[in-house]
């Protein structure tokens, strides 16, 4: 048996799981999955026990809630993991969530412990130098790292330096049967259907509206580019957050009605605004491993991607999208005008690039079989 632990269930990672233990069963194996939680102050997943595939425990514990930190304590976590008695546990989440910490330390030493890490360095929010050497002390008692890109490999290959564990691939899936353009009406048939234009090129941003995100200077840019430019696109926002209030007040002061705020929405409407679209943008100024333009991938649209997106070297080529180099309003106007030069049948090309690339890299299955296979080499 494998037993993950992870702090609470979402919906690209129990899709996930239930391709990894169909694999295992059909290896004489099983998955068992720990939550520390059902779930987390501001996160809208819906979870349906009836949907899982696989065998899970919500761990009983404590909730603590520090700002944007969530330390799950949940004592009962070694008496678990002894009753299943798992021949190697994978540990997700924080490196300093309490309840990982008592798994790593205090179960069973003789049974091997992988991190399944998304950090990397210009994900790193603490600079202080106790927190780092804690970090890099706790790093070092792992048997072994899971990682879904070269930032998070090249991230973790320097904390544990000059030790010399192994590391395996494993990219954040999503739920690929869902994420099928199929699924949904046409392009047309939805842009009628929600009063949007059908000459315009239209820009999606699925994303909280936070300085993290890069949302606000993104629609500066927007209303910095030349008229004729600028009369030939509209961005949809969907998504809540902080600076939700200041960017409504931008977009007053200045008379801009071409850029939508729809706020938060389900799945399936997320869908829908993604085959709208025709091409998805992320300006983001930190994200570790952005699931997004992977959805957004394999609904076959082209990337507006921010260099600093953690899985950026693995999604973004001249051929899938436009890189945004800086989160600047000079910097996003460039990308911007790109775009705005590309035909609709150069940006159909580049999308259904985009889909191929996430097909043969980011589909559970191949994921699945990728981790069980590294699993069994580090036996």
């Amino acid at each position: 048996m494998i037993v993950i632990l992870t702090n609470i269930p979402t919906p690209y990672r129990t899709a996930f799981f239930n391709e990894l233990n169909l694999q295992l069963l059909e290896r004489n194996s099983s998955l068992h999955v720990l939550y520390c939680a059902k779930t987390e102050p501001r996160r809208f997943w819906e979870f349906n026990p009836s949907e899982q595939k696989y065998n899970f425990t919500i761990l009983k514990g404590f909730h603590p809630e520090f700002k944007e930190t969530y330390p799950h304590i949940n004592l009962s976590v070694c008496k678990v993991l002894k009753k299943l008695n798992p021949e190697q546990i994978i540990i997700a989440g924080a490196w300093n969530t309490p309840t990982m910490l008592q798994a790593l330390y205090f179960y069973n030493k003789k049974i091997k412990k992988f991190f399944w890490s998304e950090g990397h360095q210009s994900a790193q929010r603490s600079s202080n130098s106790i927190v780092n050497k804690l970090r890099n002390s706790i790093y070092k008692k792992f048997d072994g790292f899971l990682v879904p890109n070269e930032n998070s490999k090249k991230y973790v290959t320097d904390l544990i330096s000059p030790k010399i564990l192994p590391i395996g691939y494993l990219p954040n899936t999503i739920d690929e049967e869902f994420f099928n353009e199929n699924l949904v009406p046409t392009q047309s048939e939805l842009r009628l259907k929600n009063n949007i234009s059908l000459q315009k090129k239209i820009i999606l941003l699925i994303s909280s509206i936070d300085d993290r995100k890069g949302v606000l200077p993104f629609v500066e840019a927007y209303f910095s580019l030349e008229e004729n430019v600028k009369d030939d696109i509209e961005i949809i926002i969907l998504g809540t957050g902080e600076l939700e209030t200041k960017l409504k007040a931008f977009l007053t002061k200045n008379n801009i009605t071409s850029v939508h705020l729809l706020g938060h929405v389900d799945k399936i409407v997320v869908r829908e605004f993604l085959k709208i679209a025709d091409v998805f943008a992320l300006p983001t100024k930190l994200d570790p491993n952005p699931l997004s333009p992977i959805e957004a991938s394999m609904m076959k649209k082209p990337l507006l991607l921010s260099n600093k997106a953690g899985n950026f070297n693995e999604l973004l080529f001249s051929s899938t999208g436009i890189e945004i180099e800086e989160i600047t309003k000079e910097s996003i106007a460039l990308s911007l005008n790109k775009f705005a030069n590309l035909s609709k049948s150069q940006l159909n090309e580049m999308g259904q690039n985009a889909y191929q690339n996430v097909l043969e890299n980011y589909t559970r299955k191949q994921a699945a079989y990728n981790l069980i296979q590294f699993l069994n080499s580090t036996k």
